[in-house]
């Protein structure tokens, strides 16, 4: 019985993650959640999804939109730097995007051609 349990706790985790972009960001992209990773997105293990900042729960809220409901919305999204924005527009959002087979291109624009290859690894 334990068996099964686990893997509805690993199939409800996948799920969540699919349809929750802010849980997706600091699960699979926080210091917190992913120790071993020397590129987390969140470098703090001191935060996590419960303490996000109000301007990431938002942008959550409108890409699970984009993501989920209304596909082909176009946004447009402003912040003084260190907001996160590149963090997730330009690598958690296309990588959840590719995961969760929810769009076949994705296409990333910077200002520099160096720019958009930094995103791309």
């Amino acid at each position: 019985m334990d068996v099964y349990f686990r893997e509805l706790q690993r199939l409800d985790h996948i799920y969540r993650a699919e349809v929750d972009m802010l849980y997706f960001f600091y699960e699979y992209f926080s210091e917190a959640r992913n120790p071993v990773n020397p590129d987390n997105l969140v470098p703090s293990a001191t935060v996590d999804k419960d303490g996000a900042p109000e301007f990431h729960r938002k942008l959550s809220r409108i890409l699970d939109s984009v993501s989920n409901r209304n596909k082909t919305a176009r946004i447009a999204w402003a912040a003084s730097r260190g907001h996160a924005k590149s963090a997730y527009l330009s690598n958690a959002f296309p990588v959840h995007e590719i995961v969760f087979r929810k769009r076949r291109m994705i296409l990333i624009i910077s200002e520099t051609n160096s720019g958009s290859i930094n995103f791309l690894r």
